[in-house]
C-alpha cells in the first residue's frame, strides 16, 4: 500500500502538481493584474471626462449666475439633457446660488431647493474646480465642483455627481473573457507540461531504480559486484549523469580489483615500510606510460648504499639493518608526496618521481644525503650514490631501468677512484 501511495504521490506527481499550480498561479496573477489595470484606467477616463463636462457646464452656469440671462436656461436644460442621456454613469448634475439654493437641476423638482448641503460651504470657497470622492452604498462616486466667481465675488457652484456604475460590470465581463482564454492556456500548457514531464522522469525513475539495485546488490569485498551499468537513450544532462555513475561503477571495480590484489600480495617492505619489489614491478611500468601519455616529465633515481657490506661484516648485521632503516627513513622525509620509494634488492632502492625534473631530483638526492649522514650512527661508515636519469618518452621500461642502473655505477665508480 505505501509503495502504491509513493508511485502516486511520486516526482511525476509532484512536478506536475507544481506546474498546475504556478500556471494557475500565474494566470490568475495575470487575470487580476489585467483586471486592475482595466479598472484604473477606465476611472481615470471617466474623471477627465467628468472634468470636461463640468468646464462646459460651470460656463453655462457662469452666464446664467454672473448675467442673470434666464435666456440661458433653455440652453442649460438640452446640455444637462444631453448629458444625462449619452454620457455613462452621471447621477445628477445641478448648479446653486451663493445662498445655496438649487437655480437649475437635471430633477427639476429640485429647482428652488434652498437648503445647502453640508458640503456647500466648503465648495463655494473653494479656489478651484475639483473632484471630492466618496462612497455610496459600496458605489464609487466622484463629485465635480467648480466655484462661480467673477473677481473676489462668489455668485456659486457648478456640480455633477458622476458614478462608477457600469464599469465593474465591464471589466467583470473583459475578466470571464481573459479567465476562459487563461483556462484554455492552462489546459494546453499541462497537456504539454505532462507530455514533458514523463519524458524527463522517465531516465530519472531509470537512474533511482539502477542506484537502488546497486546498493542491493553491491558488496565491497567482492569486486564483480560493481560490476554494473544504467542504459537508457539520453543525450541531456540525464545522460551525463547516467555517463558519470557508469564511469564511477567501473571505477569502483577497478579499485577493488586492485585492492584485492593488495590483500593478496605484501605490498610493503617488513624492513624499512617502503614498497616492494612486486609493487614497483607493477607501478613501475604504468609511471612511465602516464608520464608518456600526458607529456608529463618524469625522474627516477637509483639508489644504492656505500660500503654496506663492510658494515655488516665488521659492526653487524643490526647495524646493517638500522642503516637500511634510517635510509628509508630520510628518502621518506625529503620526497614529496607523489614520488614513489621502493626497496628492490638488499641495500638498493628506485624512487619514481612523477612531474620532477632532473634538476629537482638531483636536489632531493641532496637532501637525503645531508640527512641521511646527519642521523646515521657514529659507527656507520655507509654513504648513498644515486642515478639520476629522466624520462625521454622513447625508453622502453627496461632500457630506462638500465639507465639508471649504469647511472648510479657510474657514481659509484667515480667514489671509488676519488677515494
Amino acid at each position: 500500500m505505501k509503495t502504491k501511495l509513493k508511485q502516486l504521490f511520486g516526482i511525476r506527481f509532484q512536478v506536475l502538481f507544481l506546474m498546475c499550480f504556478f500556471l494557475s498561479l500565474i494566470t490568475g496573477i495575470n487575470a487580476y493584474l489585467a483586471s486592475d489595470s482595466q479598472r484604473t484606467g477606465l476611472m481615470e477616463e471617466r474623471k477627465m471626462r467628468g472634468m470636461a463636462i463640468l468646464r462646459s457646464w460651470a460656463a453655462l452656469s457662469m452666464e446664467r449666475l454672473v448675467s442673470g440671462d434666464v435666456t440661458t436656461e433653455l440652453a442649460m436644460y438640452d446640455f444637462m439633457d444631453a448629458v444625462m442621456k449619452n454620457e455613462k454613469g452621471v447621477v445628477e448634475i445641478f448648479v446653486q446660488d451663493d445662498k445655496g439654493a438649487i437655480i437649475q437641476a437635471n430633477d427639476q423638482s429640485r429647482n428652488g431647493s434652498p437648503s445647502p448641503d453640508t458640503l456647500f460651504k466648503r465648495l463655494l470657497y473653494a479656489p478651484a474646480p475639483g473632484i471630492y470622492p466618496h462612497m455610496v452604498r459600496g458605489e464609487q462616486r466622484w463629485l465635480f465642483y467648480a466655484p462661480i466667481q467673477k473677481g473676489k465675488i462668489r455668485y456659486g457652484v457648478a456640480r455633477l455627481v458622476l458614478s462608477s456604475k457600469g464599469i465593474e460590470e465591464g471589466i467583470f465581463e473583459n475578466t470571464l473573457r481573459q479567465v476562459g482564454i487563461a483556462a484554455a492556456v492552462v489546459v494546453v500548457g499541462i497537456f504539454f507540461a505532462f507530455i514533458l514531464i514523463f519524458r524527463i522522469t522517465g531516465p530519472i525513475k531509470k537512474l533511482s531504480q539502477g542506484v537502488k539495485e546497486f546498493g542491493e546488490q553491491f558488496n565491497p569485498s567482492r569486486p564483480e559486484t560493481a560490476n554494473f551499468q544504467i542504459e537508457f537513450a539520453s543525450s541531456n544532462e540525464l545522460g551525463e549523469l547516467r555517463d558519470s555513475f557508469n564511469q564511477m561503477t567501473q571505477s569502483l571495480k577497478a579499485s577493488l580489483d586492485e585492492k584485492v590484489r593488495f590483500k593478496k600480495e605484501a605490498t610493503t617492505d617488513a624492513m624499512t615500510g617502503l614498497l616492494n619489489k612486486r609493487q614497483f614491478q607493477d607501478d613501475y611500468p604504468k609511471l612511465l606510460q602516464l608520464a608518456k601519455d600526458s607529456h608529463q616529465v618524469l625522474a627516477m633515481m637509483m639508489v644504492d648504499m656505500d660500503k654496506f657490506k663492510v658494515l655488516n661484516d665488521t659492526v653487524g648485521h643490526k647495524a646493517g639493518d638500522k642503516a637500511l632503516q634510517d635510509v628509508a627513513a630520510c628518502m621518506v622525509s625529503k620526497i614529496r608526496d607523489d614520488d614513489r620509494a621502493y626497496r628492490v634488492g638488499g641495500d638498493e632502492f628506485v624512487i619514481v618521481l612523477p612531474g620532477a625534473t632532473l634538476s629537482i631530483a638531483q636536489e632531493r638526492s641532496e637532501q637525503i644525503t645531508i640527512a641521511y649522514d646527519a642521523m646515521k650512527a657514529a659507527e656507520n661508515m655507509t654513504g648513498i650514490s644515486f642515478g639520476i636519469v629522466d624520462y625521454n618518452y622513447t625508453d622502453t621500461p627496461e632500457e630506462f631501468f638500465q639507465k639508471a642502473d649504469a647511472e648510479m655505477y657510474r657514481v659509484k665508480k667515480e667514489k671509488k677512484a676519488a677515494r
